[in-house]
């Protein structure tokens, strides 16, 4: 992770605000990491490397921010960095709303911040003029813009406005493959009580059962990420909660109990299990809270059953090789684990109700985003890897082979004549 302008810190309730802004200060060459968007494994982990790595550490300030636990924390690791480590991070406070510093509320806050000059923008409304301020007022930080622009890099620490689009397209493409399965499970119950286990955001179950009647909890360790999941359905019950540590059934009996929750009639596990030590225990214990006519949904991946033909240059053999090697992306080989697993977990009914997903039939707007959904995965992930193991021969020599075929192997996926299969499979089961 390196050569980041901007750490962004903010309340994840100004999370639009902030998108704005960073979109803004992208488009004029700044390379920006806030979380969750940008974080890759371990959590608190990836905020203080980036914190350690950024040039200025961005304090966007509101009412909301001055009450968060997460923004204080991010100041006392910026200033920790600053004092300790002789890092040269400029802690740069900017308004993004208005406020009253002298209220109650930023007493801590302002406890770090009373002696910096704060931007205080003419128009805070205006993404684009807070944006040019903080670059104008932080310009000795920076090379000259324009070859700023030219050095930038495809990562998962810096995402335009178009990559954006192009995720909501993935979502929606994966969507098709798999929204008859979702709907074929929901039309079993009659106001369900769903588990969505590793939620993330929300996102997955919420855009496949849509506005329909049903109660859900989602779980996932990502303090975060779930805040950004309570903002965009607050009809959900969302919880903080470690699928593998000891106590797991102990907290997710409590929430249960908090809930008034029995039993779960669906119970939602996607693209968890294969960063799982021991799926065969999650199972076990997700089990016992399942309801008698319940139905687990898993989907996972198997990239050994994966195809692209034709590859007489053997690219895209070599880019699943180095999806193997993939530290961030988990166990790719693990779909074929989960029916025995199911088995000896004690399920019943055990279906594989898809197996595969090809470009074969697909819009060329959607071939591209079967495209960025793994091969530009990829390419990212080795990007930090890379970055993380800079001495490491095999991350560097596949990131610079990558790098120069890139453009190549995206026109060799998009020909007529081209097709390209990823192994998501989807289990369902029951009690």
């Amino acid at each position: 992770m390196k050569n980041i302008d901007f750490f962004v810190s903010y309340s994840s309730a100004d999370k639009e605000k902030v998108e704005a802004l960073v979109s803004s200060l992208e488009s004029m060459g700044a390379k920006c990491f806030y979380a969750p968007r940008d974080v890759v494994g371990r959590y608190a982990r990836a905020i203080c490397d980036a914190i350690e790595n950024a040039k200025v550490f961005l304090l966007c300030l509101s009412n909301e921010s001055a009450k968060s636990e997460h923004v204080l924390n991010e100041i006392e690791m910026a200033y920790s960095h600053k004092k300790y480590s002789n890092g040269d991070i400029v802690i740069q406070p900017v308004c993004i709303d208005a406020i009253n510093i002298d209220g109650r509320d930023f007493d801590e806050i302002m406890y770090y911040i009373r002696r910096i000059n704060f931007i205080i923008p003419e128009d805070i409304n205006s993404s684009d003029k807070i944006a040019k301020e903080i670059v104008k007022n932080n310009s000795t930080i920076f090379n000259d813009k324009e070859n700023t622009k030219k050095d930038r890099t495809v990562s998962m620490y810096f995402m335009d406005s178009s990559e954006k689009d192009r995720l909501e397209i993935q979502n929606k493409l994966v969507k098709k493959f798999d929204q008859d399965v979702y709907e074929k499970v929901f039309k079993s119950f009659n106001l369900p009580t769903v588990l969505d286990v590793g939620c993330g955001n929300g996102d997955v179950i919420t855009n496949r059962f849509g506005s329909k009647d049903y109660t859900l909890v989602g779980i996932d360790k990502n303090s975060e990420i779930l805040e950004d999941a309570k903002q965009k359905h607050p009809f959900g019950h969302f919880f903080e909660v470690d699928l593998e540590k000891d106590d797991f059934y102990d907290s997710l009996e409590d929430i249960m109990e908090e809930l008034q929750i029995e039993k779960f009639d669906i119970i939602h596990i996607s693209m968890v299990l294969l960063h799982l030590k021991s799926q065969y225990k999650l199972l076990r214990i997700l089990r016992r809270v399942l309801s008698q006519n319940g139905i687990l949904i898993i989907k996972d991946i198997d990239d050994g059953l994966n195809f692209a033909y034709p590859d007489d240059d053997g690219d895209f053999e070599r880019i699943f090789k180095i999806c193997e090697k993939d530290k961030i992306a988990g166990e790719r080989k693990n779909g074929r684990q989960i029916y025995t697993n199911l088995v000896r977990a004690g399920y019943k009914n055990i279906s594989l109700e898809k197996q595969g997903f090809s470009s074969i039939g697909l819009s060329d707007d959607d071939k591209e985003s079967l495209f960025n959904l793994y091969c530009k995965f990829v390419l990212d992930d080795i990007e930090v890897l890379h970055e993380k193991e800079p001495n490491n021969a095999t991350f560097a020599e596949e990131y610079e082979w990558y790098n120069q075929n890139y453009k190549k192997i995206f026109e060799h996926f998009m020909m007529n004549e081209f097709v390209f299969s990823i192994g998501f499979q989807i289990y369902l089961a029951k009690k």
